[in-house]
């Protein structure tokens, strides 16, 4: 039997956060980021080429990232820009034999208990700190979370830690509760 090597993505067309799981250990992570001056479609096939090197590195087993979802909240041309990274995404899966697995982001949410019940905990910043904060506890990390519209937040690489966390790592850690 091979050891299982996931990789969780968190993706997006401005800044893609990847974490590698080596069996139960978090090995590995860190940020894609194209060049913000490109076209979304340039910085899709950069962001495609660089999943590439990643997958060529490590050869993960599986991958494992969030879903699209599928509201407008972001309007029609979010919905294809995320519908084209995902789609980049499954051909990468489908040229290297690699299972993959969606996850929605409100699934991989409430499986690591990201909410905190509040009217403010829906807030999609403070819903980014308290993923900062929970990878850097559940890993012992120093992700970085500066202010609600720092473009220094490790939030990418959070939310990807704990996609995979949620997924592939959780079901056998259950009953550790973290505070956060």
């Amino acid at each position: 039997m091979c050891e299982q090597i996931v990789l969780s993505l968190d993706m997006s067309t401005t800044c893609t956060g990847w974490a590698l799981f080596k069996e139960e250990k978090l090995i590995d992570y860190g940020k894609i980021t194209p060049n913000k001056n490109d076209e979304w479609q340039d910085r899709l096939q950069e962001t495609a080429f660089e999943i590439k090197s990643v997958v060529e590195h490590y050869n993960p087993t599986k991958i494992i990232a969030e879903d699209v979802p599928l509201k407008r909240s972001g309007g029609m041309k979010t919905l294809v820009m995320l519908g084209a990274v995902q789609g980049a995404l499954l051909a990468i899966c489908g040229t290297y034999d690699i299972e993959y697995q969606l996850v929605p982001v409100a699934t991989w949410r409430r499986k690591v208990e990201l909410f905190d019940g509040t009217e403010k905990g829906k807030e999609r910043s403070v819903l980014k700190q308290h993923s900062i904060e929970l990878a850097n506890k559940l890993f012992d990390l120093s992700l970085v979370y500066k202010s609600p519209t720092s473009k220094f937040n490790d939030d990418d690489i959070s939310d990807a830690i704990l996609v995979g966390y949620s997924t592939f790592l959780k079901d056998k850690r259950l009953g550790r509760k973290i505070d956060i």
